[in-house]
């Protein structure tokens, strides 16, 4: 990032900034059950990875494992860190780490760690998830 002119080092820092919210609002929609900010951080033709449930593509076959996974949990929280951005231009990746705690509606809880690998573009000045991959899940159960 050194040798770049100050517009582009701009650029990029605006982009970490807009690509960290958008991790936060994956937390906060599937967490809050809040459908809208869930949905809104999505590509049209954006891909979801999730181990032992399925591949989603495209925000129809994404909203319906969003409401598969509301209708198996009474409660959950997802706390996202250790987040490191690349980007380039109009399309960037993401490499974050996750701790996920649920219960779900027997009453079982678990604790999970796990990383998610993520690609974004760019569409029409507004930056969106294209591709969310969950890997790396290591869960401790019971948690309590």
């Amino acid at each position: 990032m050194e040798h770049l002119v100050i517009h582009e080092r701009i650029h990029q820092l605006e982009a970490i900034d807009e690509i960290r919210k958008l991790i936060a609002n994956y937390c906060h929609g599937v967490d809050k059950r809040d459908r809208e900010t869930f949905l809104s951080i999505w590509h049209e033709e954006g891909v979801w990875v999730v181990p032992k449930h399925r591949t989603c593509s495209g925000k129809k076959e994404i909203e319906s494992l969003f409401d598969s996974i509301l209708a198996s949990r009474e409660e959950q929280h997802h706390h996202s860190t250790n987040s490191v951005i690349e980007v380039n231009g109009d399309y960037a990746t993401a490499i974050s780490d996750v701790v996920y705690t649920y219960t779900d509606r027997k009453g079982k809880s678990e604790l999970l760690s796990a990383s998610y690998r993520d690609e974004y573009t760019k569409k029409t000045g507004k930056w969106l998830l294209k591709r969310r991959e969950l890997f790396y899940v290591n869960i401790k159960s019971p948690l309590f």
